[in-house]
């Protein structure tokens, strides 16, 4: 489908959607092409290669929390298509990769790696891995989650069951 008939079908979806809805979603949009830049293998996809190096172990630990998580989000976007290819292919909820081979994956996330399988992970590879989560899986389904009132009539929002907070957590 080209992006003029993608254009097209979300028109027609969002035809009756009201001028600060289509101004929220344009604001999105423009943040998000920002954000993401994806090279010209995305053309060609059986030519997508993850980009990034895994830091050895132990300067890694040595970084901070926020240092790292800068990192995975970097890597994260950098990779975007590569990573979406890669969860689609193995119907995986995680991946945890390095030196751009995906050396673990599960399709649930009951399989996640503890601390201490990472550790040993760590120690058995001198590299630290990355773990990337599938964001579907994340998604919050209106039918799992429990909606609280907000002060504002007919306004709701939903509540992350607590398997999901303490995986978020744990990123």
């Amino acid at each position: 489908m080209s992006d003029e008939a993608i254009l097209e079908t979300i028109k027609a979806e969002l035809d009756a959607a009201d001028a600060a809805t289509l101004k929220s979603i344009w604001q999105n949009l423009r943040e998000a092409k920002q954000k993401v830049r994806i090279s010209p293998e995305v053309a060609h996809k059986g030519t997508l290669q993850f980009s990034g190096e895994n830091h050895p172990f132990d300067p890694n630990r040595q970084l901070s929390l926020k240092e790292r998580a800068a990192n995975k989000l970097r890597l994260k976007n950098q990779n975007r298509a590569w990573l979406l290819q890669k969860f689609k292919a193995l119907r995986a909820a995680w991946l945890m990769v390095i030196d751009g081979q995906i050396t673990a994956s599960d399709r649930t996330l009951s399989d996640y790696p503890t601390s201490e399988e990472l550790l040993e992970v760590c120690h058995r590879t001198g590299k630290f891995p990355f773990l990337f989560i599938n964001d579907e899986v994340l998604a919050i389904e209106e039918s799992s989650s429990i909606w609280h009132p907000t002060i504002e009539p007919e306004d709701f929002y939903p509540i992350v069951c607590e398997k999901k907070l303490a995986l978020l957590n744990f990123i």
